[in-house]
């Protein structure tokens, strides 16, 4: 209903201006400013899509298994959508409108939703795009975002082995020059990328920094350097 009511449209554009990409960023900011405890209408969020279970196709089970091990980053949990991509935004020409399909809203981290936002702006635009999200997050919170390195894994871990099953949606919301060798190269290369992230930045969390080390490689060797795929 949302979808015919508010101004705008869903379609995801093939270049995306640094203004459409902050404004994602803005967005997820704007929700993390509403606290919110856990109730039993919206549970606890710990990753995005978490009523969703991608336990046979997420990309690397057992790096999945050996995370959900840690602690997760401490701290109030906020109002988080659970699944926001730019096929879940509204958009008139670069200014969100609105947000859609809220089955997976919940109280959690203030990274679900801007590590999710940025991992889907790596998917559709590069990896350059998602730094534009982190600028526009903080620029709206008017602070650094916290344990970004962290939330950044818990998305890439949270997406899937065989990306042609995102493809008829995305070429629904406009995006036909995507298809699942790129989509899989974009998600593998972003994947690597953010665990080397993780294990030079400084974390508390022991054993951190060796499960990082070996889930990188693990990425490389199983995903990334394989015949005909270029490395980062």
């Amino acid at each position: 209903m949302l979808t015919t009511v508010l101004p705008g449209h869903s379609r995801i554009p093939s270049v995306a201006s640094a203004e459409r990409l902050q404004g994602l960023g803005t967005t997820a900011a704007a929700l993390q400013a509403i606290p919110l405890a856990p109730r039993a209408a919206l549970p606890l969020r710990t990753r995005s899509i978490a009523n969703v279970d991608f336990a046979a196709r997420r990309l690397l089970t057992a790096a999945e298994e050996r995370l959900e091990q840690l602690p997760a980053p401490g701290g109030p949990t906020v109002f988080v959508h659970g699944d926001l991509w730019f096929g879940n935004t509204l958009w008139s020409g670069d200014r969100c409108t609105g947000l859609v399909d809220w089955d997976c809203a919940g109280a959690g981290s203030p990274g679900i939703d801007l590590s999710g936002a940025r991992f889907d702006a790596a998917l559709m635009f590069g990896l350059p795009a998602a730094e534009q999200v982190l600028e526009g997050w903080q620029r709206a919170a008017s602070r650094r975002a916290e344990r970004v390195a962290y939330w950044d894994v818990v998305a890439a871990l949270g997406t899937l082995a065989d990306m042609a099953f995102c493809v008829p949606a995305l070429h629904d919301q406009g995006r036909t020059d995507l298809d699942a060798d790129l989509l899989g190269q974009r998600r593998d290369r972003t994947s690597l990328r953010y665990c080397c992230a993780m294990l030079y930045c400084q974390v508390a969390v022991s054993g951190l920094m060796l499960w990082a080390r070996a889930l990188a490689s693990m990425i490389w060797r199983n995903h990334v350097a394989r015949p005909g795929r270029m490395p980062l």
